[in-house]
């Protein structure tokens, strides 16, 4: 049984963006991931809020690019 493919929704409001990422977070959506934190950050927003509640597991790419970015 393989993995949901992964998927990106996102929404900014104001200075806050609300990200919701379903399926399997790999190495794949690790590009599209941070390239959409960086157009938030370019645009201002200073307020990030991820759903991780659909996400079926997470691999060793994108738990980097998540955490370099809280950093």
């Amino acid at each position: 049984m393989t993995a949901p493919t992964a998927h990106l929704k996102s929404r900014l409001c104001g200075n806050a963006a609300c990200i919701k990422i379903t399926g399997r977070a790999n190495f794949n959506l690790a590009v599209e991931f941070k390239s959409l934190l960086g157009n938030f950050e370019s645009k201002g927003c200073t307020s990030f809020r991820l759903d991780l509640a659909d996400c079926a597991l997470m691999d060793s790419t994108f738990l980097g690019v998540l955490s370099g970015f809280g950093l």
